[in-house]
């Protein structure tokens, strides 16, 4: 009879922690994940000017200095290559 009630509870707590693993592993799988603010911020920053395919934002640049390893600034724009510079006039876009 001992024997029998140690089969019983032993029954008991398997399908307990069962139970506790699928659920867990259920509820993992919810779509309702909520997403960080620095995950939400990484988004929109890589959704920033989606809306002009083919366009973005870059800086025209008045002196160039490649020999000048100082003051790099790397970007595409203008002929949408990189460049190197010590300033930059202002922004534009650059297309492809």
């Amino acid at each position: 009879m001992l024997d029998m009630k140690r089969k019983i509870i032993q029954t008991i707590i398997v399908v307990f922690f069962v139970a506790f693993a699928g659920y867990k592993a259920y509820s993992s799988l919810s779509p309702k994940a909520k997403l960080s603010d620095l995950v939400l911020e990484n988004i929109e920053a890589l959704a920033y000017n989606e809306n002009n395919p083919g366009e973005w934002p870059c800086f025209y640049f008045y002196y160039d200095d490649l020999s000048n390893n100082n003051y790099v600034i790397i970007t595409g724009c203008d002929d949408c290559w990189s460049h190197s510079a010590t300033a930059a006039s202002g922004p534009g876009t650059c297309r492809w």
